[in-house]
């Protein structure tokens, strides 16, 4: 093969792994624009489908997710002017903090993430939550495919936006709408109507507790100011 038709060859092959990268990206931003327009279709449907079904509970699952998907934007906006990181495709993947970037972190992982944790939160079953929550994965592993942002960029928008939206159901939603009822901690949450029996203490303190003869002995070294002793036993 003479030296002439190598060059030509491995031109075109360059040409062609590029068009081929090219392409996949194309995909991978296409899925994320996808993904990103459903989460917004699916909040703003709910909330005017509720005008027609006179559906409270979807009302709120549209304000809600609405509400969530601004303060993340919001918030994430924010941290890209604070951090101003590189974007992976620029100086050679250096994704350096502080050089005027707006990489760090993925708003589009933030808003999808918000979006879906509201919604798996107003309808918290098995289908809804492995949609909802696969939905927003898909958007964040494009983000990262698509060298839209680098792997930490999405996993912190991913976490911003879950923090942002389950504390909006948490303090907006009506618990007389059904939905999960969200606790103080993660691992908290437990279904309308149902008690953690490790969370459960005795709703009285028994006679042959320490606590009465404790509290006698303060009394009486006036380390406490008043006792009603006679009251017993002491419920909570």
């Amino acid at each position: 093969m003479d030296k002439p038709f190598s060059l030509a060859l491995g031109r075109r092959h360059v040409a062609f792994s590029f068009r081929h990268c090219d392409r996949t990206l194309d995909r991978h931003r296409s899925l994320l624009r996808s993904c990103a327009l459903e989460r917004v279709g699916v909040g703003a449907g709910a909330y005017v489908w509720s005008y027609i079904s006179h559906d409270e509970h979807e009302r709120e699952t549209g304000i809600l997710t609405g509400e969530a998907v601004a303060d993340s934007l919001i918030t994430t906006q924010a941290l890209k002017y604070a951090f101003g990181r590189e974007r992976p495709i620029a100086d050679q993947g250096r994704l350096d903090f502080f050089k005027g970037g707006n990489s760090f972190p993925s708003n589009h992982a933030a808003a999808a993430w918000s979006a879906a944790t509201v919604i798996a939160h107003e309808y918290p079953g098995f289908i809804t939550q492995t949609l909802a929550y696969g939905l927003a994965t898909a958007v964040s592993a494009s983000v990262v495919l698509g060298k839209d942002h680098s792997p930490s960029d999405a996993l912190v928008g991913s976490a911003i936006g879950w923090l942002i939206g389950r504390q909006i159901y948490r303090a907006h939603h009506d618990p007389d709408l059904g939905g999960a009822t969200v606790g103080d901690l993660p691992g908290k949450e437990v279904r309308r109507g149902e008690r953690d029996r490790q969370d459960m203490g005795s709703p009285f303190v028994p006679l042959d507790s320490w606590v009465y003869s404790t509290f006698e002995r303060l009394a009486a070294l006036r380390y406490v100011s008043s006792a009603i002793l006679g009251l017993k036993p002491w419920t909570r």
